[in-house]
This record gives C-alpha cells, structure tokens and sequence, in this order.
C-alpha cells in the first residue's frame, strides 16, 4: 500500500510540474504573438522622434556662407526636395550679407496624422554675422528667430522620416 501511495503522489508531482511546464510555454508562446500584433499595429508615424526635427534644424541654420551647409542635412531629404534645393542653389547668385549661421536651440510642435505623414511647426533660435560686400564680418552673434513650417513623410526604403517642404512662416528678431 505504501508503494501506491508513493507511487501516487510521485505520479502526481510528475504531473503537476508537466502541467505548469506546459502553461509556462504556453504563455510565452501566446506572449510573443501578442508582441507581434501589437508591433504590427504600430505605424511609422507613431515612430517620429523629436530629435530628427532637430538634427534637422542644426543642420539647416549652422553654416559659414549660406549654401554651404546643404551637404549636412541633403540627406534628411526627399529626392523630390533635393532636386527643388539643387535648383534654388543654382539660382542664387545675389551677394549674401549674411553669414556663420549657428543653431541654438527651437520649440517644436508637432502634428501627426494617419498617412505616416508629420507636419512640425518650428520657432528656430540662431545667430548670424553680418557681413559686408567682400563678405568681411560687420557685426558677429546676431540673435534671430525663423518660424518654419516642415513636412516629413515615412520612407520605407530609408526606414527613416524625410522632409518632403518647408517653408518660412515668419522671421523676426529676437
């Protein structure tokens, strides 16, 4: 009789720990899926990062002589964009007044909608130098405010959020 019971309770611990094996698994199993779905519903929009609106911005408003900057953010981008900035470059030939451009700091609002598309808003603070016809510097650390308007859109080749416009709201000095 001893050797039943033994026998039993063995059998029976043997099966528990085969039950609680078989539900750890299955919840892992049921976990990751979960995961799966949730990534799944996740849009590109919901991935945009203030941070590339900044990365953007310092490399718009640093620069030695306008123009001389478009190398650094080139790539932030849509091809679309690039070809529209190759053409305004190539069109500016007025002497620039203006230059060493330097990015301080902005305020940023953004506004996302269902089409992986971002519209920001953007209060940029950055100093320039003034120059004068031989592009000597008159006065140095100007302070300025620009209000921008810029329009990003998920690339799914890049995996990365372009700037498809942009355009200036509003400049003023600060």
């Amino acid at each position: 009789m001893k050797i039943n019971h033994r026998l039993f309770i063995g059998l029976f611990v043997v099966f528990l720990i085969v039950i609680i094996f078989s539900l750890n698994i299955g919840r892992s199993l049921a976990m990751k899926s979960l995961e799966k779905e949730q990534q799944s519903l996740i849009k590109p929009v919901d991935l945009f990062k203030e941070k590339q609106v900044i990365d953007f911005l310092r490399s718009f408003y640093t620069f030695e002589q306008v123009g001389d900057n478009y190398g650094n953010y080139k790539d932030l981008l849509s091809k679309e964009l690039q070809m529209k900035e190759a053409e305004r470059n190539q069109l500016q030939t007025n002497p620039q007044f203006f230059g060493h451009g330097e990015y301080v700091k902005s305020e940023i609002y953004l506004k996302k909608d269902e089409r992986d598309e971002v519209e920001v808003i953007c209060i940029v603070y950055f100093k320039t130098s003034l120059m004068n016809d031989e592009g000597t510097v008159i006065t140095k650390g100007i302070n300025n405010q620009a209000m921008l308007k810029l329009f990003y859109v998920y690339d799914s080749k890049k995996n990365l959020f372009l700037v498809t416009d942009y355009e200036n709201l509003e400049s003023f000095d600060g």
